[in-house]
């Protein structure tokens, strides 16, 4: 029994945490593109208090606009905490790209050093005398030991050069992501950040490389011509041209190193992680967190303003109303009504008869001509039936009921109920028809018309209810 207890206790928790995690959240859908929003759906909607709703805008580029949403109803008023995203502007990609702009420019200029100094190097091997076949002479050794060493460094200076190529290619894939995510139209853009973090890698790998390979190049050449320190004394051509490959090699070195400590990790995220944000909106959708509907009815005030002044992109803001039938479905207005409910009128006539002993005088009863309807004012409770209709959405139908006063001959009260038709957006007239309920004076069953009474009769009419017809004409203001 205790097992079947705690399976009840539990299916009802189960029960209770699926209803509470399915609760439908209606949506105010809006098309940034052709500027529509879904009025039939969502604002002819009766929303219970307590239901959530939110704001849905597609076709939107996030990463060009900001929303800002406040709502207020009959209770609560208070703006709406929703991400802005000011921290990832597309500012801060471009000062990560700058970074590497920065980079770019020292490796160039890296390169002209560079360049400079091979340029140095080569007049001074112009100046050598040619070889001769089978010359082993320490200047000869030493001078095609030259040759080799410039050939090294004309290698290593196409490997800066291809560095420098890899990371402008990789600059422009974030200026080509950067430039697509700015159009207002979504487009085919994608960046691949698993690629894009292994080329970045593999740069900076193939960097360190190519220094430390740099600096084995250098160190061996330094500790071979110092064998030859004393050829190098002698001959001023080839010291000159040793100065030269040193300079050059120093230059070399340099820029790599300067290139390493620019293109370094954080370097890496900060440029790609505004990447991860600028995608993060690619989808051109923007949700509010559920509102809660909390009154009888909501004002929901939306704006959505461009990030930056320089896109010379317009702003816009609304206010939507809603639940927009529920205030003018009820209404309440005074009308004028005539009915077939009326007072039957009786009088007494005299009537003196000659007796032996004396004079009697004899009433007999009269019924009067009366006009058979009434006028009355009544204040009709009007519920109305459905949406309105006609081209402007200025005709309705409803039901109506309410107490009214007959201002005939007599005041009496009076209740009505029918139906009607209404016309008018705000100020609206109203033609209604239904029955009447009401007290009317009739003749009492205790007098006849064909006798005759004596003493004068009182009290000849008594009060009866009835039911009539009645048709009236008002005029209600639909808030």
């Amino acid at each position: 029994m205790k097992k079947v207890i705690n399976s009840l206790i539990a299916y009802f928790f189960i029960l209770l945490n699926s209803n509470c995690y399915s609760q439908k959240i209606t949506e105010i859908k809006i098309d940034f593109s052709n500027k529509t929003i879904n009025d039939s759906v969502f604002l002819e909607k009766k929303l219970k208090e307590g239901d959530f709703y939110r704001l849905v805008i597609d076709k939107i580029n996030l990463n060009l606009f900001r929303v800002q949403v406040n709502y207020s109803d009959t209770i609560y008023s208070k703006p709406l905490e929703t991400p802005t995203f000011d921290g990832l502007s597309l500012d801060a990609i471009t000062k990560a790209i700058s970074g590497l702009s920065d980079l770019s420019t020292s490796v160039t200029k890296a390169q002209s050093d560079v360049n400079k100094s091979f340029a140095t190097l080569n007049a001074q091997m112009q100046t050598f005398p040619k070889l001769v076949g089978g010359d082993t002479s320490d200047y000869v050794k030493l001078k095609v030991r030259i040759y080799q060493e410039n050939e090294n460094l004309k290698e290593k200076n196409k490997e800066l050069d291809k560095i420098s190529c890899r990371i402008q290619t990789l600059k422009l894939s974030v200026y080509r992501f950067k430039l697509n995510s700015l159009k207002l139209e979504k487009s085919e853009n994608s960046f691949d950040l698993e690629k894009a973090l292994k080329e970045s890698v593999d740069i900076r790998h193939s960097i360190i490389l190519s220094k430390a390979n740099s600096d084995e190049l250098k160190n061996t050449f330094n500790s071979d011509y110092e064998k030859y320190s004393e050829v190098i004394r002698k001959k001023e051509d080839i010291k000159k041209a040793v100065s030269a490959l040193n300079d050059a090699y120093d230059k070399l070195i340099t820029a790599l190193d300067k290139t390493i400590l620019e293109f370094n990790t954080d370097n890496i995220n900060t440029l790609l992680s505004q990447v991860v944000f600028l995608n993060n909106n690619s989808n051109y959708t923007y949700k509010s967190v559920p509102m809660q509907f909390n009154g009888e009815q909501a004002i929901l005030e939306y704006k959505i303003i461009p990030r930056d002044e320089n896109y010379l992109l317009q702003s816009y803001s609304a206010k939507i109303l809603f639940p927009r039938r529920r205030p003018d479905s009820f209404s309440v207005g005074l009308s004028f009504y005539g009915s077939n409910l009326y007072d039957e009128a009786y009088t007494t006539k005299s009537t003196i008869t000659v007796g032996t002993t004396k004079n009697d005088t004899l009433y007999s009863v009269i019924k009067e001509d009366v006009t058979k309807c009434e006028i009355g004012i009544v204040t009709l409770f009007r519920i109305r039936i459905g949406n309105r209709f006609g081209k402007q959405k200025k005709c309705d139908f409803h039901f109506n009921f309410g107490p009214g006063i007959s201002i005939s001959n007599n005041v009496k009260p009076r209740l009505l109920f029918g139906a009607g038709f209404s016309h008018g957006k705000r100020h609206r007239f109203a033609l209604d028809i239904g029955g009447i309920a009401g007290y009317v004076d009739r003749l009492s069953d205790a007098f006849n018309l064909e006798e005759k009474y004596n003493p004068k009769p009182d009290n000849i009419t008594v009060s009866t209810l009835k039911l009539g017809a009645y048709l009236s004409l008002g005029y209600y203001y639909a808030f």
